[in-house]
């Protein structure tokens, strides 16, 4: 039996066509070809989805202390004082109480594969931090992988991907 591969755009390590994500160096291996179980629903990962990642000036102003977030698929934004910390999710009762729920359920959030508690974005000092909370499809930053549970810091205008679910953070 003939194994077909790919290879990672970023390492150039070969990998198996059932891998989306390279077991070199951990980089998202987009393929259009490549499905992803997510429960009983299976998400397709399209190729150059990161394309639409590139917004026209939406000429958002926001108040010192604000933040949004832009969903990409149906270019609905999310303008809110941060008070405490978000988790991006879906139909969730929270663990931390101390958070917020962004519930993504409405926009199709189940089907893209997001987790019901996928990501939290919190605020230390001055700087924005995002981390994956365990979630099944996983969270990308600017097309990079996160580590479970590890701590990254959000530039403004950050590109988010939840599955296959399009973010795009901003604060001010």
């Amino acid at each position: 039996m003939d194994i077909q591969t790919h290879a990672c755009p970023r390492c150039g390590a070969e990998n198996t066509r059932a891998n989306q994500l390279c077991e070199n160096c951990g980089y998202w291996i987009e393929d259009e070809n490549l499905a992803t179980l997510v429960g009983t629903t299976k998400i397709h990962h399209r190729s150059g989805l990161y394309d639409q990642m590139s917004m026209p000036d939406i000429g958002l102003e926001l108040e010192e202390g604000e933040v949004a977030l832009q969903l990409v698929n149906s270019g609905e934004i999310f303008k809110m004082g941060y008070h405490r910390p978000i988790t991006l999710g879906r139909n969730a009762v929270l663990r931390d109480q101390d958070s917020v729920l962004l519930d993504l359920s409405p926009y199709h959030a189940y089907s893209l594969g997001v987790s019901r508690q996928h990501a939290r974005i919190r605020r230390v000092e001055d700087e924005y931090i995002i981390n994956d909370l365990g979630s099944s499809n996983g969270t990308f930053l600017n097309k990079e992988r996160l580590a479970v549970y590890q701590d990254y810091l959000l530039g403004n205008e950050a590109s988010l991907r939840l599955g296959d679910f399009l973010i795009v953070f901003y604060y001010a």
